[in-house]
């Protein structure tokens, strides 16, 4: 856990780190610019917690504060109309295929997108389950 008054420090972690995740080309370096930066400004650079998991840990939390906000700012008191497509595609971790289906929700003014769970099957009948399941939520 980062030192009371280290709001800036993860505020840098943050802009150097957890946000360029959207640019894969900048998540490998990521531990080494980190380090750098906190060293250029001061910090003893063996004191902070500072590597590929750690790193990751940050940037799956960033992910679910995001999740959490979003649900809870999200207001569905106008029409809304729910679309959701199916695709194969490459799974994460593996080299395998699989079947996702994007889900997403719009309306006057806004748009949404609700999840995009993996499916045991390509099929009408799973498709149908995953969108009753992500409705319920």
């Amino acid at each position: 856990m980062p030192a009371e008054g280290d709001g800036d420090l993860q505020t840098l972690i943050y802009v150097l780190v957890v946000r360029p995740r959207r640019f894969p080309t900048l998540s490998n370096p990521a531990p080494t610019k980190l380090s750098e930066t906190a060293a250029s400004l001061g910090r003893d650079v063996d004191s902070l917690n500072i590597s590929r998991n750690s790193i990751q840990r940050a940037r799956s939390k960033s992910r679910v504060l995001t999740a959490t906000k979003l649900r809870s700012e999200f207001s569905a008191v106008i029409p809304l109309t729910m679309h959701w497509d199916g695709k194969v595609m490459a799974e994460l971790t593996t080299k395998e295929q699989v079947d996702r289906l994007q889900v997403l929700i719009s309306g006057v003014a806004t748009e949404q997108l609700l999840d995009v769970p993996k499916l045991s099957s390509g099929t009408a009948e799973a498709q149908a389950a995953a969108v009753v399941q992500l409705v319920k939520e």
